[in-house]
């Protein structure tokens, strides 16, 4: 997967390129750098930067299009194989509601650890 795409994907959702970097685990000098990267490569400018605040270009919009696809498509991918292996993503985050929560998802997801031990259930 293109990693620049994910930070991409991580500055529209947040509008920030600090918060995406901190979301990230990355610098914001390196959130930047992969942002100059694509717009260089697709020789477009996508984001609008005033002061402290960014607005999504139009060729951004179309990007973040193709982006989501593409992530999307990844993350399917990676569940079907994982799937085939009989194996979890590393991290799963589980909602419910308070009855569901004090009931049911209990003994569950004690199930889930014992059968599924390298992931990382909230």
């Amino acid at each position: 997967m293109d990693f620049r795409l994910r930070v991409f994907n991580e500055v529209v959702k947040t509008l920030s390129f600090s918060q995406a970097s901190k979301n990230l685990y990355l610098s914001q000098p390196a959130v930047s750098k992969h942002i100059k990267e694509l717009e260089m490569k697709y020789e477009v400018k996508l984001f609008e930067r005033q002061k402290n605040t960014i607005k999504i270009t139009s060729a951004g919009q179309d990007l973040f299009f193709y982006a989501e696809k593409i992530l999307n498509l990844y993350h399917e991918a990676e569940n079907h194989f994982l799937a085939l292996q009989e194996k979890l993503p590393k991290k799963v985050k589980i909602g419910a509601s308070t009855t569901i929560a004090q009931y049911i998802v209990p003994p569950s997801l004690a199930e889930l650890k014992k059968s599924f031990p390298g992931t990382e259930f909230s």
